[in-house]
């Protein structure tokens, strides 16, 4: 499964000093839990300290010991901008998780669109939301397609979730 996506930040390493990954799907499809697998554990040839996860704001890197979180909130399109000065230089990817990547960024390099099946997607969106409003929750349910029209990527890569749950 991470084969592609090792080999895609590696084309793009050629060229530039960074990969951005934009991690988009449905709501409850897996991507904070993915992008934690992949900043905890790393991929392919990517070491865990060598990525950075910005999820909802939320950015956290792997400093081998240590794992700080910078909290960027934000309305409109910044291109992630704010977080690059909190990056180190050995961070080669960067992650960022969204069911609505288009709010922060305008593009990628990669675009990495995950999907489950329906059950555990609306079962994940209940575990997530439990103390939520419920109409906030059945619009995140009744969500059926991502909007992507514009975003700009140089490679596409769609995945199923390896997320299991307890259903």
């Amino acid at each position: 499964m991470f084969e592609a996506l090792n080999e895609a930040c590696k084309e793009i390493l050629k060229d530039k000093k960074r990969a951005l990954i934009a991690l988009t799907g449905l709501h409850g499809s897996g991507k904070s839990t993915l992008g934690k697998e992949l900043r905890r554990k790393g991929f392919g040839d990517f070491k865990p300290h060598q990525i950075a996860v910005i999820d909802d704001g939320v950015m956290s890197v792997n400093l081998f010991f240590i794992r700080p979180r910078v909290k960027i909130k934000s309305d409109q399109r910044d291109e992630l901008r704010p977080f690059f000065k909190f990056i180190m230089p050995f961070v080669k990817v960067v992650i960022y998780a969204s069911a609505y990547p288009l709010s922060r960024i305008s593009k990628c390099d990669i675009l990495c669109i995950l999907s489950i099946d329906e059950e555990a997607r609306i079962s994940g969106i209940y575990k997530r939301n439990s103390s939520k409003d419920p109409s906030s929750i059945q619009k995140q349910i009744d969500k059926k397609e991502l909007d992507l029209a514009g975003l700009e990527y140089k490679f596409k890569l769609e995945f199923k979730s390896p997320i299991k749950r307890n259903i």
